[in-house]
């Protein structure tokens, strides 16, 4: 929940979280901060304490693996494939059925411009919504380029089109999940190419440099802002210049539990340093 304040962000496209540096502290503050109340726009599913489900192995599950982006995202850069397979064959290693496999509906690229036209509504609604709190009207050139860009879009869609790209989504949501009824898991890298350089990234962006920007970073991880299922982004390894490198986990809905020890196997199959990785200039 994101009340008393607030019912929903972003239409549910996005909720508050947080980073931890061990899976037994993500659990720990995920059972702090779970729940809902009455009044919220949406239901969340009442959840054992994830503490107790890290003092149970994860049972033998059937994971799919999955490097290409999403969305006509681009294929995984090579190293990042090798520590996503790498990840893959512990989990293999441990008992549990991998295969290459995933939701078909990863691959219907209609999804970004259907999500592009419910966040920017949202951000141009949030920019009002300061205004009024401010008692003034926050002008575009007070924003950084990329929300600019993204209240001019919202500003110049009309309710019917806002109403049909949130009805699109949520049938989106159905297709995707329904992959999980004969899987209990999806491994993918959090981002599919190693980390930018600083500066790498256009500071005032165009539409298509945005587009770019999701094709090379492989949008694996906006579907399930979509889904509402829980999704984890854990140290998968490092690559042959020591930066490191992201692997997701996404789980079905309300399985927090399986989330939660899949990420404690590999933290302990594959132990991450707590130490941030040093800068490369």
């Amino acid at each position: 929940t994101m009340g008393p304040g607030t019912g929903e962000h972003w239409a549910g496209l996005s909720t508050d979280g947080f980073l931890t540096r061990s899976v037994r502290d993500t659990a720990a503050v995920f059972d702090a901060v779970a729940g809902g109340a009455p009044g919220d726009p949406y239901s969340s599913p009442l959840l054992a304490p994830l503490a107790d489900a890290l003092r149970r192995p994860l049972p033998r599950v059937r994971i799919g693996v999955r490097t290409h982006g999403a969305c006509g995202g681009d294929p995984a850069h090579p190293e990042v494939e090798s520590i996503v397979r790498h990840v893959a064959a512990l989990l293999e290693g441990a008992g549990h059925r991998v295969e290459d496999s995933s939701p078909e509906a990863l691959d219907e690229i209609d999804a970004i411009a259907h999500q592009g036209t419910v966040v920017s509504v949202c951000v141009a609604a949030d920019v009002a919504a300061w205004s009024r709190r401010l008692g003034r009207e926050l002008t575009l050139d007070e924003l950084e380029p990329r929300n600019r860009l993204s209240v001019t879009n919202g500003r110049a869609v009309d309710g019917v089109s806002y109403v049909r790209s949130q009805t699109w989504l949520q049938a989106w949501a159905r297709r995707l999940c329904g992959w999980f009824d004969e899987h209990e898991l999806l491994l993918t890298p959090s981002v599919t190419r190693p980390p930018l350089r600083i500066g790498e990234l256009p500071v005032a962006p165009t539409t298509e440099d945005m587009g770019a920007m999701r094709r090379s970073l492989g949008w694996l991880l906006g579907p399930w802002n979509v889904t509402g299922q829980p999704a984890i982004s854990v140290p998968g390894g490092v690559t042959t210049d020591g930066l490191p490198v992201g692997v997701q986990i996404v789980a079905p809905w309300g399985r927090e539990d399986l989330l939660v020890q899949a990420a404690r196997l590999l933290e302990e199959a594959n132990p991450w340093s707590a130490a941030p990785p040093q800068p490369h200039w």
